[in-house]
């Protein structure tokens, strides 16, 4: 279900994408496919409101991600050769955001941490996500800034050892207990709020 592109571009540094189907009942079943195997020098992708999910597929270096009252499920999904490095760091804006979802995935098979940071900025409103799928890529460090209020439903993934939240300047709440056996958690300057 859903549908697929494969843009034929050179020289674009940012994507912004809105999947302009009707919005309805059925979460992420036209979902929008983004091929981007083909395409180089991609810096930043952004999901802006629509009907349903956006997934960048492909992608083929690591890039800036902004969801902006973004619906439903965003991913990016990594070329496996994108995140071989030993310090891998994205960063990721949510503006207006409402029960959406991000997730990161990449291609491989290893169960070796690929994406060892990402930076979660909470900019414009308070903004809610669903969840933030790092289980695909194994993320460890999770640092939270911006400005506005953020809340995540569900649990982090048990990869996330550091959530440090020192710079944001709102309330961070964690709706359930973060999947991790053993974390370190570090708050903002507003009160913030962990389900255990």
């Amino acid at each position: 279900l859903g549908t697929s592109l494969i843009p034929q571009i050179s020289n674009i540094e940012v994507i912004q994408v809105t999947n302009n189907i009707a919005d309805e009942t059925t979460a992420d079943d036209d979902t929008l496919t983004i091929a981007l195997s083909s395409v180089t020098g991609i810096e930043s992708l952004a999901a802006i409101a629509g009907g349903d999910g956006v997934t960048f597929n492909d992608v083929g270096n690591i890039v800036s991600l902004k969801a902006q009252s973004a619906i439903n499920t965003t991913t990016v999904n990594y070329d496996a050769a994108a995140l071989a490095g030993a310090a891998d760091e994205m960063t990721i804006t949510v503006s207006g955001t409402n029960t959406s979802t991000i997730s990161i995935t990449d291609d491989s098979t290893s169960t070796a941490s690929a994406l060892e940071s990402v930076n979660l900025v909470s900019n414009s409103v308070a903004n809610t996500l669903a969840a933030l799928d790092l289980a695909g890529v194994l993320t460890s460090t999770l640092n939270i800034s911006g400005g506005s209020a953020l809340t995540i439903t569900a649990a982090l993934d048990a990869s996330v050892t550091t959530i440090d939240a020192s710079a944001l300047s709102a309330s961070l709440t964690l709706s359930a207990d973060p999947g991790a056996a053993n974390f370190t958690l570090v708050g903002g300057s507003k009160a913030d709020t962990l389900a255990a």
